[in-house]
C-alpha cells in the first residue's frame, strides 16, 4: 500500500510541476512584456529585468497552484481509469478512499505551502520589487515626480542625477547633481545629492529662481498625500497587517 501511495503521489507531483510550469511561463511572458520597453528604450540592464520579473513569480504561483493541483489530479486518475489500473486496484481489495488518499494529502500539503507563499513569499517579493524599481535609470515614482539616473556604481552611489518635480501645481522644480547616494530609511528611500543646482519656475508669475548647493537631500518615502511607498497590503506580512489593525 505504501508503494501504491508513493506511485500515485509521484504521478500527481510530476503532473503538477508540468502544468504549473506551463501556465506560469505563459503568464510570465505576458506580464514581462510591460518591462520590455525599459530594456529597449530606457537602458534597463538585462539582469535587473530578470530580477524584476522574477518577483512576479510568487503571486502567479498563488493564483495558478490550485488550478494546477486540480488538473494534475484529474489527469492522473483519468489516465489510471483508462489504463484499467483503478479496476485492478479495486479487484485487489483497495477501496476508493485508499486510492484517493494520495490526492487528498497532496492537496493538504499544497494548501499549507500556499499559506506560506501568500503570507511570506509574496510580501517579500513585493518589497524586493519596490526596491528594484529604484535601480532603473528612469523611474516615474509618483504622479508628477520623475527621476533620471545616468549610472549606478557598485558602492551604491549614483552618477548624473536629474529630478523633475511637478507635484505642486504652483511651481515646477528641477534638481540636477553630479553624483549622489541612495539610502533607505524607515520612511522609505532618500536621495542625497552632491554638487548640484535646484531650479524652480513659478507657474503663475513665470519667475525663475536657481540655487546651487553642495549637499541636498530629498525623501521619496511618502507621496504628496502622505502615504508611504510600501503602503500596499500585498507588501505586508500577516503579522504586519495584524499590527496595523491594532
Amino acid at each position: 500500500m505504501k508503494k501504491l501511495n508513493i506511485y500515485i503521489s509521484r504521478q500527481i507531483f510530476v503532473g503538477f510541476l508540468l502544468v504549473t510550469f506551463s501556465l506560469m511561463s505563459i503568464l510570465w511572458l505576458t506580464q514581462s512584456l510591460r518591462f520590455v520597453e525599459l530594456v529597449t528604450n530606457k537602458g534597463l540592464p538585462l539582469s535587473l529585468f530578470i530580477k524584476m520579473t522574477s518577483c512576479l513569480m510568487p503571486r502567479l504561483f498563488s493564483l495558478l497552484s490550485p488550478i494546477s493541483v486540480f488538473v494534475a489530479v484529474l489527469f492522473v486518475y483519468n489516465r489510471m481509469l483508462s489504463d484499467r489500473e483503478l479496476v485492478v486496484m479495486q479487484s485487489a481489495g483497495i477501496s476508493p478512499w485508499q486510492n484517493a488518499r494520495p490526492a487528498i494529502y497532496f492537496g493538504l500539503a499544497m494548501s499549507v505551502f500556499g499559506l506560506y507563499v501568500n503570507n511570506f513569499a509574496i510580501p517579500d517579493a513585493e518589497k524586493a520589487f519596490a526596491d528594484l524599481e529604484w535601480q532603473g535609470e528612469f523611474t516615474t515614482l509618483q504622479n508628477g515626480l520623475t527621476v533620471f539616473i545616468t549610472a549606478h556604481e557598485k558602492d551604491g552611489s549614483v552618477q548624473g542625477v536629474l529630478i523633475n518635480d511637478e507635484r505642486d501645481p504652483k511651481a515646477k522644480v528641477t534638481v540636477s547633481a553630479e553624483h549622489g547616494v541612495i539610502i533607505y530609511t524607515e520612511k522609505g528611500p532618500r536621495l542625497i545629492m552632491i554638487n548640484g543646482v535646484r531650479q524652480e519656475i513659478d507657474n503663475k508669475s513665470g519667475q525663475f529662481s536657481s540655487l546651487s548647493f553642495d549637499r541636498y537631500s530629498i525623501d521619496f518615502g511618502t507621496t504628496s498625500s502622505g502615504k508611504k511607498r510600501d503602503d500596499s497590503a500585498r507588501s505586508k506580512t500577516l503579522t504586519e497587517l495584524f499590527d496595523a489593525g491594532s
